[in-house]
């Protein structure tokens, strides 16, 4: 096998392990939904449809956009919705697993930088031996995933507010830690990735952290 057909092999292995993650959680979505729609549970039969749209609007966002993104963070992107938008609320982890909105906040603060650096790349995809400062690429991606992480905020008041639930505890304290969590994860990623590309050109950064393309 040359190595033309081994890249086609490897794309499509991803694009199989991508469609049936994609898959299952589409699977345990519908299958809460009828569990809760036969037991006259109406309410709990929202969330399942809530998340499956969201899922379908991040795919055809992608689509749409072109956006490059690895198997890795397409996979973590997908389950980090699953998590924040299914979990959450149909099974009320916030209450079952200690600490679990900090961790998801923490663990947003990792994702969308790397979700800020994709769209960094997209933006200057067409841009020829691209010379820009690493500090630039790094700062733009924490701007970007601070940004996320006040929306999320924003998010859980606007929930709080209309839809009944308890994601902030009516307390400044829980809304500043969550801002925190992601901030510190993020700083934490921004410096890791500025040590590991300051002595390289942005392009080879590129290359080596998006190397699958979207199929």
């Amino acid at each position: 096998m040359n190595i033309k057909n081994l890249s086609l092999y490897k794309e499509h292995i991803d694009f199989n392990f991508i469609n049936c993650f994609e898959l299952s959680l589409y699977l345990v979505a519908a299958i809460s939904f009828i569990y809760y729609f036969i037991n006259g549970n109406i309410h709990k039969t929202i969330q399942p449809i809530i998340s499956i749209l969201i899922l379908i609007v991040f795919k055809l966002f992608i689509k749409i956009t072109h956006l490059e993104l690895n198997r890795l963070l397409e996979v973590s992107i997908m389950t980090f919705i699953f998590m924040a938008m299914f979990l959450t609320y149909e099974f009320n982890f916030y209450h079952i697993i200690p600490l679990y909105d900090k961790l998801l906040h923490s663990f947003s603060g990792i994702l969308f930088f790397f979700v800020g650096l994709a769209i960094f790349k997209h933006i200057n995809k067409n841009e020829k031996n691209l010379q820009i400062s690493p500090i630039t690429v790094v700062l733009f991606c924490l701007f970007f995933s601070l940004s996320i992480a006040g929306s999320w905020e924003i998010f859980e008041f606007a929930s709080d507010k209309f839809h009944g639930s308890d994601m902030q505890k009516e307390s400044l304290n829980d809304t500043m830690g969550d801002i925190i969590c992601a901030t510190t994860t993020a700083t934490l990623t921004g410096s890791y990735v500025y040590l590991k590309i300051r002595k390289q050109a942005t392009n080879y950064i590129f290359n080596n952290l998006f190397k699958h393309k979207q199929v």
